[in-house]
């Protein structure tokens, strides 16, 4: 029997600090490297997927957001679909969240797939709110904040400038392949933990 599979058949109902330990040891028995045993740990004690498609329809609907397309282009754009991407500035998760913006929306851990998708979809509508409507100008407020209404765009960072272009190129492309072809339909349960372990 492999390795692997030894561990695999451990009985569900075995508490994370037994199957914790056990995968410890048997790291040192070369049966499993302890990088291994600790993915092995992470499969198990979060094995839960969430369903990111449902939610980016879910949210789209639910603030009538203009397009789920629109809302699946912001999310490659920020973060390539990756849960556990931070930024040098400290904006996390799927949507890029910082943490001034998500603990306005409610949002705990911006590292929960769940949690962040309605963040980034509440921050979204806020910014077409604001912009009234005008779609570029709602990206570079979500991206530079509200401020980008009240200053001129040539003293728009350049990073701001380039997002108004890259996402409407990116929803663009996502309509010709289908944006489910492009966001991952489920992602592994996330927090702040995980994904610093990952």
């Amino acid at each position: 029997m492999k390795p692997y599979q030894t561990v695999k058949n451990i009985p569900l109902k075995t508490s994370t600090c037994a199957l914790f330990i056990f995968l410890f040891f048997s790291s040192f028995s070369h049966a499993l490297t302890w990088d291994d045993a600790r993915k092995i740990y992470m499969e198990r004690k979060y094995k839960k997927m969430v369903d990111v498609h449902s939610l980016i329809i879910q949210y789209t609907e639910k603030l009538d957001l203009p397009s789920p397309e629109l809302f699946a282009a912001l999310i490659l754009v920020e973060s390539a679909a990756n849960p556990c991407a931070k930024s040098h500035a400290g904006a996390v998760g799927l949507t890029q969240l910082m943490p001034l913006t998500a603990k306005a929306h409610g949002v705990k851990d911006s590292y929960n797939v769940r949690q962040n998708i309605m963040g980034g979809a509440k921050t979204l509508r806020e910014s077409l709110d604001i912009a009234k409507g005008d779609i570029p100008l709602a990206l570079a407020i979500y991206n530079f904040g509200p401020k980008a209404k009240r200053i001129e765009y040539s003293k728009w960072p350049k990073e701001t400038k380039n997002y108004i272009v890259l996402v409407p190129r990116k929803l663009a492309y996502l309509k010709k392949v289908g944006w489910k072809n492009k966001i991952p339909k489920s992602l592994p349960y996330q927090n702040e933990r995980t994904c610093r372990l990952s």
